[in-house]
């Protein structure tokens, strides 16, 4: 009996050794795939020379400078993966993800929301993450009561350390916003008569609450 015992324990820790070990070889594999990948817009005309645009959180600036492009690109591939895998074990489930055009347009635009991503598998560790785009994936907070509790304290923080920040996204108001962001095609802010309401939906699940 106690020998049994003992060999399901050994071959837990071994599965979960083989498991750390083939999700450790992806990233690196995808870290070599962001080494031939030409940086994205955004990086070369923007986070490179320091800009962040105000409706971005404070500390996102803070965050492309201690990360480079294959990194940025091996956390956008690894999350999705991961976060696919988690749902569905199927490897054609994750090659139509990576291979989606939002996914392309993630990577070629050099957009961050694979860090946000990446936030939302780290919660509750990964707020400042999930917050560098609020207005992305800030509702998935509410599913979890530590997460909301770390988002209090991250934002206690951030006040702390770049004021109260939240007002710069109200420059989304401003007729100079649509003039500027020409492409920007959102309901917003009609689209949140619809989208409160469906907050309720949301209740307990991160992925509803984010997405």
């Amino acid at each position: 009996m106690i020998t049994e015992k003992a060999n399901l324990i050994a071959n837990n820790i071994l599965k979960n050794y083989k498991s750390i070990a083939v999700w450790s070889a992806l990233f690196l594999f995808f870290y070599l795939i962001g080494l031939l990948i030409p940086q994205g817009f955004d990086c070369v005309e923007y986070f490179s020379k320091g800009l962040i645009h105000p409706v971005w959180t404070p500390w996102t600036n803070t965050i492309v400078r201690v990360i480079n492009w294959p990194l940025i690109v091996a956390i956008t591939l690894w999350s999705l993966v991961f976060r696919t895998y988690k749902y569905h074990k199927s490897p054609l489930a994750v090659a139509l993800v990576i291979l989606s055009l939002p996914t392309l347009w993630v990577i070629f635009m050099g957009n961050l929301d694979g860090l946000v991503l990446a936030g939302l598998i780290l919660l509750p560790w990964g707020v400042p993450l999930v917050l560098m785009k609020p207005q992305l994936s800030a509702f998935a907070l509410l599913a979890e009561k530590s997460h909301l509790i770390a988002g209090g304290v991250w934002l206690l923080i951030s006040f702390i350390g770049w004021g109260f920040w939240p007002i710069n996204l109200l420059m989304v108001f401003r007729p100079e916003w649509k003039i500027e962001w020409v492409q920007d095609i959102s309901l917003f802010p009609w689209g949140l008569l619809i989208a409160l309401p469906l907050l309720w939906l949301s209740r307990g699940d991160e992925d509803l609450g984010s997405g």
